[in-house]
C-alpha cells in the first residue's frame, strides 16, 4: 500500500498539533483570550503553554481582568490614554502569553530548531521571542490577517505555515 493510500482519512501532524493547541488553550485563565501553544521537536512535544497570570498570582478568572475594568477600549487591547494617567498599573495586561510560557518551559536548547504551533497569530513581542529562541518553523491556526508578523518571522528565516482547519 502506498504512503498516500495509508494516509487517507488521517489528519497530518500539523493538523494534530494545531488541534492540540486548541485543547491546551482551554486551560487559559484569561477572560478575553484563549491561546494555546506547543513546541515540538522530532515529532515529540517538548513544551506547552497557555495564557494566564504569572505563577503564584491570582488568575484573571478569579480576581478579574485589568483589561475589562474599563482601562482598555472594548474593541482592542489598546489602553485608554486617561486610564494610564489615573493608574499606571492598569496600562498593561498582567497575563503571560501562551508562547511566552511555552518558550520558558522549553528553554533555548529544546526550542532551537523546533516547530512552534499556536492557535492564533503571535503578537509582535512573541514573534521576537520566537526569533530569539531560534525556532525553525511556526504553524499558526489561520486565517492570517497579520502580514507584518508573518513577514517579520520570514525575514528571520523562519518557515511560517498558516493552517486553516475547517
Amino acid at each position: 500500500m502506498s504512503l498516500a493510500a495509508e494516509s487517507r482519512g488521517r489528519i497530518s501532524f500539523d493538523e494534530m498539533f494545531i488541534s492540540m493547541c486548541h485543547i491546551v488553550a482551554e486551560r487559559a485563565t484569561c477572560l478575553r483570550n484563549k491561546s494555546g501553544c506547543l513546541i515540538v521537536r522530532d515529532g515529540a512535544i517538548v513544551a506547552l503553554g497557555y495564557n494566564g497570570a504569572p505563577k503564584g498570582m491570582a488568575h484573571c478568572s478569579v480576581q478579574g481582568c485589568l483589561c475589562e475594568e474599563s482601562a482598555f477600549r472594548a474593541d482592542s487591547r489598546q489602553p485608554l490614554p486617561e486610564a494610564h494617567d489615573q493608574d499606571p498599573n492598569l496600562y498593561s495586561c498582567r497575563g503571560v502569553h501562551a508562547i511566552q510560557n511555552a518558550l520558558i518551559q522549553a528553554g533555548i536548547e529544546k526550542a532551537r530548531g523546533a516547530t512552534l504551533y499556536v492557535n492564533q497569530m503571535p503578537c509582535s513581542v512573541c514573534a521576537k521571542l520566537i526569533i530569539q529562541a531560534e525556532i525553525e518553523r511556526v504553524v499558526i491556526a489561520g486565517p492570517s490577517n497579520h502580514n507584518a508578523i508573518t513577514a517579520l518571522l520570514r525575514q528571520a528565516g523562519i518557515t511560517v505555515v498558516i493552517l486553516e482547519i475547517i
